[in-house]
């Protein structure tokens, strides 16, 4: 059975205060509940994605009902991390609380973030302009098309997370 990721729910609460979609594309939150209605009406397991940061943060509990509502098969809480400072970032121990607090009534993914970082370990991400980085976070590069993709993976060496894409996030 296919599984689809509904993203628009993560778009539409990067930036949700008080209601009023403050970041993102207008319309994305109408438009991934009506995806998830559709979902959950044709059978097809689904999950959402949620960045959590300190815009959309009292959101946990509206997120968490959803899931229940359109019998996601997971929440997907990710850490919002970004590529310099910013004050919209929660701090780690904060972001492991609220995915604790998630975890008591939807399922959740485990990320690398929580295990160590896996960059360029079990996987790549391909640019437009064919670089390969290590994750789409961290953002180093590692080869380039056509030098085969098995050349370019690392050692199964576990990174520590804040040396890489969380370096901006306080403990």
């Amino acid at each position: 059975m296919p599984f689809l990721w509904v993203s628009g729910i993560k778009e539409a609460y990067k930036g949700l205060l008080n209601g009023d979609i403050l970041v993102g594309i207008k319309g994305s939150y109408d438009k991934a509940i009506k995806a998830l209605e559709c979902l959950k009406e044709h059978g097809i397991r689904h999950s959402i994605g949620f960045a959590l940061c300190k815009l959309n943060f009292h959101c946990i509990d509206h997120i968490v009902e959803l899931c229940k509502k359109y019998e996601c098969t997971m929440l997907n809480v990710e850490l919002y991390q970004s590529f310099k400072k910013t004050r919209l970032i929660v701090r780690f121990t904060e972001w492991l609380k609220a995915k604790e607090y998630v975890s008591k009534y939807v399922k959740t993914y485990v990320k690398c973030v929580e295990t160590g970082c896996v960059a360029g370990i079990c996987g790549i991400a391909v640019t437009p302009d064919l670089y390969y980085w290590d994750c789409p976070r961290h953002q180093a590069i590692m080869g380039k098309y056509p030098q085969p993709i098995k050349e370019v993976l690392r050692k199964p060496e576990v990174m520590n997370p804040f040396d890489t894409c969380c370096k901006y996030v306080g403990w």
